[in-house]
């Protein structure tokens, strides 16, 4: 431990210094001053642990020394050395929270070392006992909020803990006000991460959203509840630029009303609703004060006849319908904005049902395509409808693409088609033709092409052209080379050509499928 010596007589100072083995003791002698003056300033500006001060000295004496030291350092012992003459000053001392006094004529250091160590001893059991304490408290606090998070939480569900809510956020006078909170990974945010040092509870509200049940730190005049939630905007924004600077996450803060009793908090949870729904069609507002007058619409009749066409362009294998009928169907989300729920339900069942007449239709590979898309979570996970609609379109895309995926070499059992598909597969980036292909198969063009189109269902041509599509698709995905100088390689002697088919076939130019792979 730290030890301060105070004392206007050196020889004093010398004397405890130099008698003293200090550190077979346990502590260090830290340093030396000549009044109260100068080790209130030593006090100040180090750590120490222990107080050995004489009384009388000049400029500030020993009993304003203990006053003043103990404002600094709450648990700093102190030993008090004083002349038979100063009994008063002693106990004046004891009164000010002195553990111990001594006198200066007949102090022994056997003496002096016993009593700054039984002082040591109080001061670690002290320190022991504030700890432990700080540890309760915090455990008790963090029991509690993760209580009242569970009560939010209950709440926000419909629940019927609004007694136990309410006793927690209004049992005694205080105001609170509501913020959601919306990040584009889905996250639940902690309260810390983002300044919100004053939340009370916080729970989940939406796929990507919770709300902070924050305390006002006083009364909340409608200038002050301004003044509070533009501290608090400033703060939220911050701390979620630095998140979303890390990983390049999307954000949305909607700024709730300050909340009296637990109906007034089922009204702030009602506009936190609207103001996510409004978010999500209106995209890039990223910060919103007040209420939001459109609702979701829970009753609209959804684009089943959009529905309807879309699965038509899939049974009768025609693309080009079916990038127009997705448009659409993204168009009517943007402009009729049902509720989240509703939304997420159709596009559910609309892949679902595309894979399945997909399937009936005769694609192949669509394994991978319902793992990837026909998939709730990852369709709750868009943050705004932009993003969902072509993510919607990217499906289709893939889901058109499995329908050229349906012809491989054991698909059929004649050995003559097999044959002509792995020579297809084994030569697309030459410059062949069904003449070609009939003269490796050693068969007559004309009945090739006849056996061909029975047992696939396509002409050598379509087989052809749809593995260099696909050749050029994993190409363009690498990313390392040009367009035409894929449209080559994969066999297409002229590039416009080559974008022309890419288009009709994936739905896409190649430039904007090589973007939307980068």
């Amino acid at each position: 431990m730290n030890i301060l010596i105070v004392d206007d007589e050196p020889v004093i100072r010398i004397g405890l210094r130099t008698l003293i083995d200090w550190e077979s003791h346990g502590m260090t002698l830290a340093a030396e001053a000549n009044d109260g003056m100068e080790a209130l300033c030593l006090l100040e500006a180090r750590d120490f642990d222990i107080l050995v001060t004489d009384i009388r000295m000049p400029r500030m004496d020993g009993l304003e020394l203990i006053r003043r030291a103990r404002s600094i350092r709450d648990d700093l012992g102190v030993l008090v050395l004083s002349c038979l003459d100063d009994y008063v000053f002693v106990r004046e001392a004891m009164k000010l929270g002195a553990s111990d006094y001594m006198l200066k004529p007949t102090m022994e250091p056997e003496e002096l070392v016993a009593a700054l160590l039984t002082i040591q001893s109080q001061i670690s059991e002290k320190r022991l006992a504030k700890s432990r304490m700080a540890d309760w408290h915090a455990q008790y606090e963090q029991t509690r909020q993760v209580q009242a998070n569970d009560w939010l939480a209950h709440f926000i569900r419909g629940g019927s803990k609004e007694n136990r809510l309410e006793q927690e956020l209004w049992s005694k006078p205080k105001h609170v006000y509501s913020i959601c909170v919306a990040v584009s990974s889905g996250s639940e945010v902690a309260p810390a991460e983002l300044g919100l040092e004053a939340c009370i509870a916080f729970a989940r509200f939406r796929e990507h959203a919770c709300i902070y049940i924050v305390e006002a730190q006083s009364t909340p005049s409608k200038q002050e509840q301004y003044r509070l939630r533009s501290q608090s905007l400033q703060t939220l924004k911050d701390h979620l630029e630095k998140l979303a600077s890390a990983g390049g996450m999307q954000w949305f803060v909607g700024m709730g009303p300050v909340i009296a009793n637990a109906d007034e908090l089922s009204q702030a949870l009602g506009m936190h609703a609207r103001q996510l729904h409004y978010r999500f069609y209106k995209t890039g507002k990223a910060v919103m004060w007040d209420d939001v007058a459109e609702t979701p619409n829970h009753t609209a009749d959804l684009p089943y006849e959009l529905r309807n066409d879309l699965l038509k362009a899939i049974a009768n294998d025609n693309g080009e319908a079916l990038f127009h009928h997705i448009e659409r169907v993204g168009e009517w989300f943007a402009m009729h904005r049902p509720s989240l729920e509703r939304l997420h339900g159709f596009i559910f069942e609309l892949l679902g049902l595309s894979a399945g007449y997909a399937r009936e239709n005769g694609y192949g590979g669509l394994e991978r395509f319902e793992r990837t898309y026909v998939s709730l979570e990852r369709i709750r996970s868009f943050f705004q409808i932009d993003d969902l609609c072509r993510w919607l379109t990217e499906a289709m895309r893939e889901l058109w693409s499995c329908r050229f995926a349906s012809i491989t070499p054991s698909d059929t059992n004649h050995p003559f088609v097999r044959k002509a598909v792995q020579f297809m597969r084994d030569n697309y980036s030459r410059n062949i033709g069904t003449l070609d292909i009939a003269e490796f198969v050693k068969l007559s063009r004309s009945y090739l092409s006849d056996l061909y189109g029975k047992e696939t269902g396509e002409s050598l041509i379509e087989t052809l052209t749809r593995i260099r599509i696909e050749e050029a698709k994993k190409r363009l995905a690498a990313g390392e080379r040009k367009v035409y100088e894929i449209a080559e390689e994969v066999g297409f002697s002229d590039p416009k050509s080559f974008a022309k088919t890419f288009k009709r076939l994936v739905g896409c130019s190649p430039k904007e499928y090589d973007l939307q792979n980068k």
